[in-house]
């Protein structure tokens, strides 16, 4: 269907999208909509316990219809002798009992896992991309539906934007073809509101094009792919052009967020960004709030950060295993996302959220270092280079605990000013990984087997060196 759709005429492209875009509006905005967005715009003006209450009843609430209704959850039950009545006293009880869901069970047992209540009747099928693998099947009900739609609406409604807002959303849906030669690389989305550009042309003799576009649309917030929109921004800011809108807000999702970028495109737009967190298989959702702290939505599922003894951590870096409460057609219990994030119990949030904050998203496992004497570490490449503009290009390899590469380009090379970065460089990665690493630099060289966008990398197994 992408090949027949690349190769049709722009117009009829635009008259796809928007037939698109009018179909997934009525599934959802259903009748499950507005209820849940009412109880969910309720939920941020309750307490915490009252959150943990709500939280506890919707647990039951999905575990008793996994136990009724699942192959896949029902074996686990009758595994560990869980009744019905077990779920009914204490859902966290019978949910730490569970074992972890890893990726390539819920690719493999798709259909053993959804959820097969008659009144849950499939009303769309995704798909991820598939860029680390096969792609994975995600089956979605009505109540699933409405239910991601609602936190995401909440989350733009706490900072100002809201759904009938002129929005520019930049993503990696195929919605012009990469080949394509023309000077028009969006569609608009006429019910949506939104301009939807293509993020596969943005090279820099193209992205003039991009902004000018930009300029006569005018949207009021920015929204997609963090790398996408510093693209933009980075050009913007390299190139002295001249925004004619300053958006209320640029909103972040489906990769990480660093901090380069987040300065890139403050700077550029004038504006700020928020980030979020979610996954399109169904996680629960992590958003930033206007103070700029990331909140654990525990509304919108059960979070566990766990070390790697799979023991809770209260700070530091840990893996994120979530308990979807927004996917009720295939649910996620105990999911091992793969990705990890920074806590830290001391941080406190004066935004009037009553949901516990995070410290960061540190991304995923071979974004972190790790050492045998730490575990894992985040860093940022602006906490290991800082204030040297003399260096066009960097990336940093762990290539064993404590080896460390360091790939670099400097737009002037000076023996004594080499020094000095090199000397900045390694106090500041011995700080953060162990002060017994070695780093070797590579000068005019990069490591070409990784994206170019990945700036921090680990490239080794981390169960080879664990005590």
């Amino acid at each position: 269907m992408q090949k027949i759709y690349d190769i049709m005429p722009y117009f009829i492209k635009v008259m796809l999208v928007n037939s698109k875009a009018l179909i997934n509006k009525f599934k959802r905005y259903n009748k499950f909509y507005n209820p849940v967005y009412d109880q969910l715009v309720l939920n941020d003006n309750l307490s915490y316990e009252e959150v943990k209450n709500y939280q506890s009843k919707m647990l039951k609430k999905l575990l008793l219809e996994c136990y009724n209704h699942t192959v896949y959850y029902r074996e686990i039950f009758d595994k560990y002798h869980t009744s019905e009545t077990d779920i009914q006293n204490d859902p966290f009880a019978v949910l730490k009992k569970m074992p972890f869901l890893s990726k390539d069970t819920r690719k493999q047992r798709v259909n053993d896992i959804v959820n097969t209540n008659p009144s849950r009747k499939v009303i769309d099928v995704t798909y991820t991309s598939g860029t680390t693998g096969t792609p994975m099947i995600n089956y979605i009900d009505k109540e699933t539906s409405a239910r991601s739609f609602a936190l995401w609406n909440r989350f733009h409604n706490r900072i100002g934007i809201y759904r009938k807002n002129k929005n520019a959303r930049f993503s990696y849906n195929k919605i012009v073809s990469p080949t394509n030669k023309s000077k028009k690389f969006w569609i608009h989305n006429y019910i949506d509101n939104q301009l939807f550009f293509s993020i596969y042309h943005m090279y820099d003799n193209k992205i003039k094009f991009y902004i000018e576009k930009l300029n006569r649309y005018k949207p009021i917030y920015l929204d997609g792919s963090p790398s996408a929109i510093y693209t933009i921004a980075n050009y913007i800011n390299n190139n002295n052009s001249i925004l004619s809108f300053k958006p209320l807000a640029v909103c972040t999702t489906a990769e990480t967020l660093f901090d380069y970028q987040r300065d890139e495109i403050e700077k550029a737009f004038q504006c700020k960004v928020y980030n979020q967190y979610a996954s399109s298989e169904g996680s629960p959702f992590i958003t930033e709030c206007h103070k700029g702290q990331m909140h654990m939505e525990e509304d919108s599922g059960v979070f566990e950060i766990l070390d790697d003894n799979d023991l809770p951590i209260k700070k530091g870096v840990g893996r994120l295993v979530v308990t979807s409460l927004q996917n009720w057609k295939t649910p996620l219990i105990r999911y091992n996302i793969l990705d990890f994030v920074e806590i830290d119990n001391e941080i406190t949030c004066d935004c009037g959220s009553p949901f516990k904050t995070i410290k960061a998203i540190a991304g995923r496992a071979n974004d972190l270092f790790w050492h045998p004497s730490k575990g894992y570490s985040r860093a940022t490449i602006s906490s290991v280079v800082k204030n040297y503009t003399q260096i066009k290009q960097i990336q940093i390899v762990q290539i064993e605990p404590e080896i460390v590469n360091v790939y670099i380009q400097l737009y002037d090379n000076n023996l004594n000013n080499n020094s000095k970065i090199e000397k900045n460089i390694i106090e500041n990665l011995k700080a953060t990984i162990s002060e017994a690493i070695v780093v070797n630099f590579f000068y005019d060289k990069y490591n070409t087997n990784s994206k170019k966008s990945r700036f921090i990398i680990r490239d080794f197994d981390i169960n080879i060196y664990k005590r």
